[in-house]
């Protein structure tokens, strides 16, 4: 893995999945999302994006909900990107971001409702249902993707939609072992084995 710790990787015979085996503790892994997130990305820090055009993803939404009227939920809006033109599109959004130094940008320097706190942390206290929960590029990260997917499930409304992006391991956009193999992806998932742990 690269950079940082030297963490197995291993591939599950029967589902396909790939995954870190053994993983780190839930504690040590979330430290660094706390702390060091911002400097592992090269101090990419929270901006206003650069396209005034929504992404594709909010047209294909409007397919099966009227977001005009709907609450939306975004676990990891990292900078943000997908979550300020949530803003203006749904009747409320928010996320839920353990970087602090992210979370800090997008509330006070974008007008972003966001909660500073890991998915789990914030999955465990009071929180409202939505109708639809964004997660771009998260799933992978998450420390249980299947007790995450579960928790998800109390806190959509009738019909509620789940959005999910993750990077494809059966099609890297980089080398695996010098980019795409991280410390910070637990999980990476094809769509056959997406598809398995949504079905569970």
């Amino acid at each position: 893995m690269r950079p940082g710790p030297q963490l197995n990787t291993v591939v599950c015979k029967k589902c396909s999945l790939v995954f870190t085996n053994p993983v780190p503790s839930e504690d040590v892994y979330y430290s660094f999302y706390t702390n060091d997130y911002e400097h592992y990305y090269g101090k990419s820090t929270a901006s206003k994006p650069q396209s005034v055009k929504a992404p594709a993803v909010f047209s294909i939404l409007e397919r099966f909900i009227e977001l005009k009227s709907s609450h939306y939920l975004e676990i990891g809006p990292g900078r943000g990107l997908t979550l300020f033109h949530a803003h203006k599109l749904f009747k409320h959004a928010k996320g839920v971001g353990p970087s602090i130094d992210f979370v800090n940008t997008l509330v006070t320097k974008y007008n972003l409702k966001v909660v500073n706190n890991t998915f789990e942390g914030f999955m465990a206290g009071p929180k409202d249902t939505v109708d639809v929960v964004g997660m771009f590029h998260v799933l992978e990260h998450i420390y249980d993707p299947y007790k995450g997917l579960m928790s998800i499930r109390e806190i959509l409304r009738d019909n509620g939609l789940v959005v999910i992006e993750v990077p494809n391991i059966l099609k890297p956009f980089r080398h695996l072992d010098t980019y795409f193999l991280r410390f910070v992806h637990l999980y990476n998932f094809s769509p056959a084995s997406l598809k398995q742990l949504l079905t569970k």
